[in-house]
C-alpha cells in the first residue's frame, strides 16, 4: 500500500512532465469554433405575438365582421374576447418560455392549461351565448352548419402554431408533444375569437362545439406536426 511520501513523489514526477503541445488540427478547430447561439424564449414569444396578432386582424378583415356586430352588447364581446385572449396568452407563453433555469418545457403545466382552456372556451360557447341567427338545436342542424366554420377555424388556428414550431425548430431538445399542443391551442384560441367576430350564428352547440372545438382540433393537429418538424431534435 502506498504511503504519503510515495504519493508525493508520484505527484512530483507527473507535475514535472511537460504539457503536450497542441496539434495544428486542434488549434485550427479551436480558432474556427463559434459561440453557441442560445435560445431567447421571451424574444421568441414576442416574435410570435408580433406575427400572430396582425395575422388575426388580417383574417378578420378578409373574412368579414358579422353583420349583427353593432347589435351585440360590447360587454359580451369584451368578456368573450378576454376569455379567448387569456387562453391564447397562457398557452403560447407556456409553449415558448420554460421554467426559470430550465430548458425543458413545462409539460405538466401545458397539459393542464390546454385542458382547462378547452373546457373553458367550450363551456362559454355553450352557456354564454348572445342574440343572433339561430336554428333548432338538432344534431342534423349542428352538423349541417359546422363544416364552413370548422374549416375556417382550424385553418386559421394551425397557421400560428406551425409558424411557432418553425421559430423553435433549432432549439427544442425535448418535449415536442407538449410544445405542439400548447402552440396549437394558442392558434386555436385566436381562430375561435376570429369565428366569434365573423360568424353570426348564436346557437349554443354551434358556438360551443364548433367554435370551441377549433382549439382542440388545432392543438391536436399542431402536436402531430411537431412530431415531424421537431423530429431531428430527439437524438
Amino acid at each position: 500500500m502506498m504511503d504519503v511520501s510515495d504519493m508525493e513523489q508520484l505527484d512530483d514526477e507527473y507535475s514535472e512532465r511537460p504539457v503536450p503541445k497542441m496539434s495544428a488540427a486542434l488549434r485550427e478547430a479551436i480558432a474556427e469554433a463559434k459561440p453557441v447561439t442560445m435560445r431567447r424564449p421571451l424574444r421568441d414569444f414576442g416574435v410570435f405575438l408580433a406575427l400572430s396578432i396582425p395575422m388575426m386582424v388580417m383574417m378578420v378583415v378578409m373574412m368579414g365582421v358579422r353583420s349583427d356586430i353593432s347589435e351585440i352588447s360590447p360587454l359580451w364581446i369584451g368578456s368573450i374576447a378576454l376569455v379567448w385572449i387569456a387562453s391564447f396568452a397562457a398557452s403560447s407563453y407556456l409553449g415558448f418560455v420554460p421554467a426559470k433555469g430550465q430548458i425543458r418545457p413545462r409539460s405538466q403545466s401545458i397539459y393542464q392549461i390546454v385542458a382547462v382552456a378547452s373546457f373553458l372556451v367550450i363551456s362559454v360557447g355553450l352557456f354564454a351565448t348572445t342574440s343572433g341567427m339561430t336554428y333548432p338545436s338538432t344534431f342534423s342542424n349542428v352538423v349541417a352548419y359546422a363544416p364552413r366554420c370548422s374549416m375556417m377555424g382550424v385553418t386559421a388556428g394551425i397557421l400560428p402554431g406551425l409558424i411557432a414550431l418553425l421559430l423553435m425548430r433549432r432549439y427544442v431538445p425535448v418535449g415536442r408533444l407538449s410544445i405542439g399542443l400548447s402552440l396549437g391551442a394558442a392558434g386555436g384560441s385566436l381562430s375561435g375569437l376570429i369565428l366569434h367576430l365573423h360568424c353570426p350564428i348564436s346557437e349554443r352547440f354551434h358556438v360551443g362545439l364548433v367554435h370551441g372545438g377549433c382549439l382542440v382540433l388545432s392543438a391536436l393537429f399542431v402536436a402531430g406536426a411537431s412530431q415531424i418538424l421537431l423530429r431531428d431534435r430527439d437524438s
